[in-house]
């Protein structure tokens, strides 16, 4: 696995001491896991139910960028959807998102018509295959992804902070309560996530992936 996070969370992991692995798995099921022991840690928006399981750090790993509306540029109502400017606006075309994707839940639950699948290549497939409208997604990663699969020239992104209002999410530092020490080991993750994720290195890591 390779990308923004994988790097931080290396970077984190050295300055802590720890050996992290990383392995990929779709959303839902690595929630499962963790929750069910069969996984470490994970890195996500805090919410209640994973607090649940989970210690998380009080600092942030990393902020989510503004989100986006990504469209496949052959899409018949692509200007429409480029006009728009409320969330509601939005409800008139299909979403697609992940399963397991909670901020998706709660940003989309009145919408009408959001299909969920189990990971970004099904959402892609379905966007270019025309059975879905848009998917609202971070631009860095989604770009990164497109960028590698070498598709990068069939989507069109617009900036969507309207959705949320200008809200923004971030990416937190979980490790299942049931780890020895757990507690312990995440105050000290909060520590190097304080001292050691400084803003240049930030900043060397996003340009790795959008330079």
């Amino acid at each position: 696995m390779s990308g923004i996070l994988i790097d931080l969370m290396g970077a984190l992991g050295e300055a802590c001491g720890y050996a992290m692995t990383h392995e990929g798995f779709p959303w839902a099921r690595a929630q499962h896991m963790v929750a069910n022991d069969a996984a470490d840690a994970l890195c996500c928006p805090i919410t209640e139910k994973r607090s649940e399981y989970v210690y998380f750090a009080p600092t942030i790993v990393t902020p989510l960028a503004e989100a986006h509306i990504f469209v496949t540029v052959d899409n018949t109502r692509a200007d429409e959807i480029r006009a728009i400017r409320s969330k509601e606006g939005l409800y008139a075309f299909s979403a697609v998102d992940f399963i397991g994707n909670s901020s998706g839940e709660h940003i989309w639950r009145d919408h009408p018509q959001r299909i969920t699948v189990r990971n970004i290549q099904q959402i892609l497939r379905m966007l270019l295959f025309g059975r879905a409208d848009f998917y609202y997604a971070d631009p860095l990663v989604t770009r990164f992804q497109l960028r590698e699969l070498g598709l990068l020239d069939r989507f069109f992104s617009v900036p969507a902070d309207y959705v949320t209002k200008g809200h923004r999410g971030a990416m937190s530092f979980g490790l299942r309560k049931t780890y020895p020490d757990a507690q312990a080991i995440v105050a000290r993750v909060e520590e190097a996530i304080r001292t050691d994720l400084t803003p240049d290195l930030h900043d060397q890591v996003i340009a790795r992936y959008t330079t």
